[in-house]
Protein backbone atom coordinates (compact mmCIF):
# COMPACT_ATOMS: atom_id res chain seq x y z
CA UNK A 1 0.00 0.00 0.00
CA UNK A 2 0.80 3.39 -0.62
CA UNK A 3 2.04 5.88 1.64
CA UNK A 4 -0.23 8.25 3.00
CA UNK A 5 1.48 12.02 2.26
CA UNK A 6 1.58 14.77 4.62
CA UNK A 7 -0.19 18.44 4.08
CA UNK A 8 4.31 18.97 3.72
CA UNK A 9 4.74 16.85 0.59
CA UNK A 10 1.80 17.80 -1.32
CA UNK A 11 2.14 20.06 -4.50
CA UNK A 12 -0.27 22.05 -6.75
CA UNK A 13 -1.26 18.58 -8.84
CA UNK A 14 -2.68 16.83 -5.48
CA UNK A 15 -6.31 17.68 -5.45
CA UNK A 16 -6.72 19.38 -1.77
CA UNK A 17 -3.60 21.52 -2.66
CA UNK A 18 -5.47 22.67 -5.63
CA UNK A 19 -8.61 23.07 -4.31
CA UNK A 20 -7.38 25.49 -1.16
CA UNK A 21 -4.88 27.41 -3.40
CA UNK A 22 -7.66 28.05 -6.04
CA UNK A 23 -10.05 28.82 -3.43
CA UNK A 24 -7.75 32.17 -2.27
CA UNK A 25 -10.01 34.55 -4.61
CA UNK A 26 -6.75 36.58 -5.99
CA UNK A 27 -4.92 33.23 -7.01
CA UNK A 28 -8.84 31.99 -9.00
CA UNK A 29 -8.71 35.36 -10.76
CA UNK A 30 -5.20 34.93 -11.68
CA UNK A 31 -5.56 31.94 -12.68
CA UNK A 32 -8.71 32.53 -14.95
CA UNK A 33 -7.15 35.38 -16.46
CA UNK A 34 -3.99 33.43 -17.60
CA UNK A 35 -6.65 30.61 -19.19
CA UNK A 36 -8.94 32.61 -20.92
CA UNK A 37 -6.85 35.72 -21.94
CA UNK A 38 -9.29 38.75 -20.91
CA UNK A 39 -9.11 40.76 -17.50
CA UNK A 40 -11.66 39.94 -14.55
CA UNK A 41 -12.12 42.07 -12.00
CA UNK A 42 -13.52 40.11 -9.65
CA UNK A 43 -14.97 36.84 -8.52
CA UNK A 44 -16.98 34.98 -5.57
CA UNK A 45 -15.15 31.41 -4.78
CA UNK A 46 -18.07 29.45 -3.62
CA UNK A 47 -16.42 27.80 -0.59
CA UNK A 48 -19.88 26.07 0.19
CA UNK A 49 -19.35 23.92 -2.70
CA UNK A 50 -15.48 23.63 -2.71
CA UNK A 51 -13.18 21.06 -0.55
CA UNK A 52 -16.37 19.39 0.89
CA UNK A 53 -17.87 15.59 1.26
CA UNK A 54 -20.55 15.43 -0.43
CA UNK A 55 -23.59 13.69 1.59
CA UNK A 56 -26.12 12.49 -1.34
CA UNK A 57 -23.15 11.05 -3.59
CA UNK A 58 -21.40 10.01 -0.68
CA UNK A 59 -18.37 11.46 -2.08
CA UNK A 60 -15.37 13.86 -1.44
CA UNK A 61 -15.49 16.87 -4.12
CA UNK A 62 -12.63 19.25 -4.67
CA UNK A 63 -13.81 21.43 -7.40
CA UNK A 64 -13.80 24.81 -7.45
CA UNK A 65 -16.94 27.01 -8.63
CA UNK A 66 -16.74 30.91 -8.79
CA UNK A 67 -18.43 33.46 -10.71
CA UNK A 68 -17.29 36.55 -11.59
CA UNK A 69 -18.76 40.42 -11.85
CA UNK A 70 -20.70 39.36 -15.56
CA UNK A 71 -22.30 36.54 -13.34
CA UNK A 72 -19.90 34.21 -15.61
CA UNK A 73 -20.18 30.86 -13.54
CA UNK A 74 -16.61 28.63 -13.48
CA UNK A 75 -15.59 25.40 -12.33
CA UNK A 76 -12.13 24.53 -11.97
CA UNK A 77 -10.76 20.81 -10.70
CA UNK A 78 -7.54 19.00 -11.36
CA UNK A 79 -6.80 15.78 -13.14
CA UNK A 80 -3.62 13.64 -12.76
CA UNK A 81 -5.02 10.71 -14.77
CA UNK A 82 -6.11 9.69 -17.84
CA UNK A 83 -9.92 9.95 -17.59
CA UNK A 84 -12.28 8.42 -20.08
CA UNK A 85 -15.09 10.07 -19.82
CA UNK A 86 -13.93 13.68 -19.69
CA UNK A 87 -16.77 14.51 -22.17
CA UNK A 88 -19.09 13.34 -19.74
CA UNK A 89 -17.24 14.63 -16.81
CA UNK A 90 -18.13 18.28 -18.21
CA UNK A 91 -21.60 17.83 -18.99
CA UNK A 92 -22.12 16.85 -15.72
CA UNK A 93 -20.55 19.42 -14.32
CA UNK A 94 -22.11 22.26 -16.43
CA UNK A 95 -25.28 21.01 -15.74
CA UNK A 96 -24.16 21.90 -12.07
CA UNK A 97 -23.56 25.64 -13.16
CA UNK A 98 -26.86 25.49 -14.80
CA UNK A 99 -28.74 24.77 -11.60
CA UNK A 100 -27.36 28.00 -10.52
CA UNK A 101 -28.96 30.21 -13.04
CA UNK A 102 -32.46 31.41 -12.80
CA UNK A 103 -35.12 30.04 -15.17
CA UNK A 104 -36.23 32.13 -17.96
CA UNK A 105 -39.04 30.02 -20.12
CA UNK A 106 -39.00 33.35 -22.74
CA UNK A 107 -34.93 33.25 -23.37
CA UNK A 108 -33.85 31.70 -26.49
CA UNK A 109 -30.81 28.97 -25.62
CA UNK A 110 -27.43 30.18 -26.94
CA UNK A 111 -25.75 27.99 -24.81
CA UNK A 112 -22.30 29.78 -24.72
CA UNK A 113 -20.58 26.54 -22.67
CA UNK A 114 -17.08 26.48 -23.13
CA UNK A 115 -14.77 23.92 -22.26
CA UNK A 116 -11.05 23.80 -21.98
CA UNK A 117 -8.66 21.16 -20.94
CA UNK A 118 -4.92 21.65 -20.08
CA UNK A 119 -2.33 19.32 -20.90
CA UNK A 120 1.14 19.21 -19.22
CA UNK A 121 1.79 16.82 -22.12
CA UNK A 122 1.50 19.50 -24.63
CA UNK A 123 3.44 19.66 -27.58
CA UNK A 124 2.54 22.80 -29.10
CA UNK A 125 4.44 25.31 -26.45
CA UNK A 126 5.25 27.47 -29.35
CA UNK A 127 1.80 28.60 -29.84
CA UNK A 128 0.96 29.09 -25.86
CA UNK A 129 1.19 32.32 -23.62
CA UNK A 130 4.74 31.62 -21.72
CA UNK A 131 2.48 32.10 -18.34
CA UNK A 132 0.95 28.90 -19.07
CA UNK A 133 3.93 27.13 -20.16
CA UNK A 134 5.36 27.89 -17.03
CA UNK A 135 2.50 26.85 -15.04
CA UNK A 136 1.75 23.63 -16.27
CA UNK A 137 5.55 23.24 -16.04
CA UNK A 138 5.11 24.08 -12.48
CA UNK A 139 2.28 21.71 -12.37
CA UNK A 140 4.24 18.65 -13.88
CA UNK A 141 7.33 19.20 -11.32
CA UNK A 142 7.90 16.98 -8.01
CA UNK A 143 7.94 18.43 -4.67
CA UNK A 144 11.77 19.40 -4.81
CA UNK A 145 11.46 20.77 -8.76
CA UNK A 146 8.35 22.29 -7.51
CA UNK A 147 9.80 24.50 -4.73
CA UNK A 148 12.54 25.93 -7.45
CA UNK A 149 12.01 29.22 -9.56
CA UNK A 150 10.31 29.60 -12.46
CA UNK A 151 10.38 32.52 -13.43
CA UNK A 152 6.89 33.65 -13.37
CA UNK A 153 4.86 35.80 -11.17
CA UNK A 154 2.24 33.84 -11.43
CA UNK A 155 3.96 30.43 -10.47
CA UNK A 156 5.55 33.12 -7.73
CA UNK A 157 2.02 33.61 -6.03
CA UNK A 158 1.45 30.12 -5.97
CA UNK A 159 4.24 28.92 -4.24
CA UNK A 160 4.02 31.33 -1.53
CA UNK A 161 0.16 30.44 -1.02
CA UNK A 162 1.24 26.59 -0.97
CA UNK A 163 3.74 27.98 1.63
CA UNK A 164 1.18 29.33 3.94
CA UNK A 165 -1.10 26.74 3.93
CA UNK A 166 1.18 23.79 4.53
CA UNK A 167 2.26 26.47 7.98
CA UNK A 168 -1.87 26.75 8.60
CA UNK A 169 -2.68 24.48 11.30
CA UNK A 170 -6.19 25.15 10.31
CA UNK A 171 -5.55 23.86 6.71
CA UNK A 172 -3.44 20.46 8.82
CA UNK A 173 -6.84 19.97 10.31
CA UNK A 174 -8.73 19.87 7.29
CA UNK A 175 -6.10 17.72 5.59
CA UNK A 176 -6.65 15.11 8.27
CA UNK A 177 -10.46 15.40 8.14
CA UNK A 178 -10.21 15.26 4.02
CA UNK A 179 -8.15 12.48 4.30
CA UNK A 180 -10.13 10.40 6.46
CA UNK A 181 -13.18 11.02 4.48
CA UNK A 182 -10.94 9.83 1.61
CA UNK A 183 -10.63 6.33 3.54
CA UNK A 184 -13.83 6.20 4.49
CA UNK A 185 -15.18 6.68 0.96
CA UNK A 186 -12.62 4.16 -0.41
CA UNK A 187 -13.97 1.29 1.95
CA UNK A 188 -17.58 1.96 1.52
CA UNK A 189 -16.83 1.99 -2.38
CA UNK A 190 -14.69 -1.68 -1.73
CA UNK A 191 -17.76 -2.81 0.56
CA UNK A 192 -20.17 -2.11 -2.36
CA UNK A 193 -17.79 -3.87 -4.79
CA UNK A 194 -18.11 -7.19 -2.63
CA UNK A 195 -21.83 -7.30 -2.52
CA UNK A 196 -22.11 -6.20 -5.73
CA UNK A 197 -19.74 -9.15 -6.89
CA UNK A 198 -22.25 -11.67 -4.55
CA UNK A 199 -25.11 -10.86 -6.53
CA UNK A 200 -23.81 -11.42 -9.56
CA UNK A 201 -22.24 -14.56 -8.69
CA UNK A 202 -25.91 -15.05 -7.28
CA UNK A 203 -27.66 -14.64 -10.22
CA UNK A 204 -25.05 -16.73 -12.46
CA UNK A 205 -25.75 -19.54 -10.51
CA UNK A 206 -29.91 -18.99 -10.78
CA UNK A 207 -29.61 -19.06 -14.07
CA UNK A 208 -28.87 -22.74 -14.67
CA UNK A 209 -32.18 -22.79 -12.57
CA UNK A 210 -34.46 -21.25 -14.10
CA UNK A 211 -35.73 -17.68 -15.67
CA UNK A 212 -34.64 -15.01 -13.17
CA UNK A 213 -37.11 -12.50 -12.75
CA UNK A 214 -37.54 -9.40 -12.29
CA UNK A 215 -38.82 -9.20 -8.78
CA UNK A 216 -35.68 -11.63 -7.81
CA UNK A 217 -33.41 -8.89 -9.00
CA UNK A 218 -35.02 -6.19 -7.06
CA UNK A 219 -35.47 -7.82 -4.10
CA UNK A 220 -31.39 -8.92 -4.37
CA UNK A 221 -30.63 -4.88 -4.66
CA UNK A 222 -32.58 -4.02 -1.59
CA UNK A 223 -29.92 -6.00 0.42
CA UNK A 224 -27.13 -4.28 1.19
CA UNK A 225 -25.59 -6.53 3.61
CA UNK A 226 -22.44 -8.73 3.37
CA UNK A 227 -23.20 -11.35 5.69
CA UNK A 228 -26.75 -11.69 4.43
CA UNK A 229 -25.75 -11.66 0.89
CA UNK A 230 -22.64 -14.48 1.65
CA UNK A 231 -25.78 -16.60 3.11
CA UNK A 232 -27.98 -15.97 0.49
CA UNK A 233 -25.05 -17.20 -1.88
CA UNK A 234 -24.68 -20.16 -0.29
CA UNK A 235 -28.30 -21.10 -0.14
CA UNK A 236 -28.52 -20.54 -4.23
CA UNK A 237 -26.11 -22.88 -5.19
CA UNK A 238 -28.79 -25.41 -3.43
CA UNK A 239 -32.00 -23.96 -4.28
CA UNK A 240 -34.22 -26.36 -6.47
CA UNK A 241 -36.08 -23.51 -8.59
CA UNK A 242 -35.39 -19.40 -8.68
CA UNK A 243 -39.15 -19.26 -7.36
CA UNK A 244 -38.12 -21.00 -4.07
CA UNK A 245 -34.62 -18.92 -3.86
CA UNK A 246 -36.73 -15.81 -4.14
CA UNK A 247 -39.04 -16.86 -1.26
CA UNK A 248 -36.03 -16.86 0.52
CA UNK A 249 -34.74 -13.41 -0.54
CA UNK A 250 -38.18 -11.79 0.01
CA UNK A 251 -38.20 -13.28 3.61
CA UNK A 252 -34.84 -11.83 4.10
CA UNK A 253 -35.70 -8.61 3.22
CA UNK A 254 -38.58 -8.59 5.23
CA UNK A 255 -36.99 -9.95 8.32
CA UNK A 256 -34.18 -6.96 7.69
CA UNK A 257 -37.62 -3.99 7.24
CA UNK A 258 -38.94 -5.09 10.48
CA UNK A 259 -35.62 -4.99 12.53
CA UNK A 260 -35.11 -1.54 11.58
CA UNK A 261 -38.66 -0.58 12.30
Amino acid sequence: MSRQKRLQDLTIKDNFMFGAVMSIEENCIAFLEMVLGFPIEKVVVSKERSMIYHPEYKGVWLDIYAKDEKHTHYNVEMQTRRQADLGKRSRYYHSQIDMECQEDTCAKLRDGNKTIFLSTRGKNKEQMPRSLVKFLKFVEADLVESEQDFGDELVKQFQDSIREIKASREMGERYMLFEELLKEERQEGLAQGRQENAREYILEFLADKGEVSGELKEALCKLNSEEELKRLFKLAIKAESTEAFQKIVEETVNKLRSKEN
